[in-house]
């Protein structure tokens, strides 16, 4: 699965938060069950996200943890173990294959120094990328009948999916546009929602301020609030805002005013 003939191989490797190891597109995880192609997006230097191929080349987003040491440490093992009984509860939920992203495998990856998930996704586009380059995408456009209820559509298959989360007890906490995915080629239709895939989020205390980002509510900054449903729901609807309005300006102004102008 890591044989040097792949094409990403000229890519640079990434060095993951344990000392001397390297993650370079090719290399293979769980046993060589999946094979890395691509980095994504490093996790506020928590975890790596990554395209992935699996067996018959089935495309997948990998996910990884990097842990010190030749073994995790027993209380994070235990929190490893509670999150994949929940993570396959959530999968095998009515609904759930259209909705959110669903685990397909996961393992402590001993070799690569990682806890590893490989979640069944439709594509590798963001929604993030999409606001980026919002002309390109004509359901972005907000300029007539069709594009808005493509939208409106897309945007109850994530509520739809927000809601399976919170049926199952699990609070997002980080409902934003990059943690929404879908094929380029088919579009909408194949938006799934992410994110959730250790909401414990491991390298990320608990008890540490929230990021001032679009998904934070203006209660959360003022302290004394702790992760909510609630807080879910606000990130939806700025989720919703940026679909519907070019408000990307606001990206920089302090998140109070950020709110309010949105």
């Amino acid at each position: 699965m890591s044989g040097s003939d792949s094409p990403e191989r000229d890519q640079p490797a990434i060095r993951g938060q344990v000392p001397g190891r390297m993650l370079r597109p090719g290399d293979g995880m769980l046993s060589g069950r999946y094979r890395l192609s691509q980095q994504l997006a490093d996790d506020r230097g928590a975890s790596q996200q990554w395209m992935g191929v699996g067996e018959y080349d089935t495309r997948v987003l990998i996910k990884l943890w990097p842990f010190a040491g030749d073994e995790p440490d027993d209380v994070t093992r235990a929190l490893w173990d509670a999150e994949l009984r929940t993570l396959y509860r959530i999968g095998s939920s009515p609904g759930a294959e259209d909705t959110v992203l669903v685990l397909r495998d996961a393992a402590v990856d001993r070799d690569a120094k990682c806890f590893v998930m490989a979640l069944r996704t439709t594509g590798f586009v963001t929604l993030a990328d999409a606001i980026a380059d919002r002309t390109r995408w004509p359901w972005l456009s907000n300029s007539g009948a069709t594009a808005r209820r493509d939208l409106w559509l897309a945007l109850e298959r994530l509520a739809d999916g927000l809601q399976l989360l919170h049926d199952q007890q699990v609070i997002h906490r980080d409902v934003r546009a990059e943690t929404l995915f879908f094929d380029e080629h088919v579009g909408l239709p194949s938006i799934r929602l992410g994110g959730f895939e250790w909401s414990l989020r491991l390298g990320v205390p608990v008890t540490a301020d929230p990021p001032a980002s679009w998904s934070t509510p203006p209660e959360a900054l003022r302290g004394g609030v702790g992760y909510r449903l609630e807080g879910d729901w606000f990130g939806f609807g700025m989720l919703a805002a940026r679909c519907l309005l070019d408000i990307e300006s606001f990206r920089d102004n302090r998140a109070e005013d950020r709110h309010q102008r949105s």
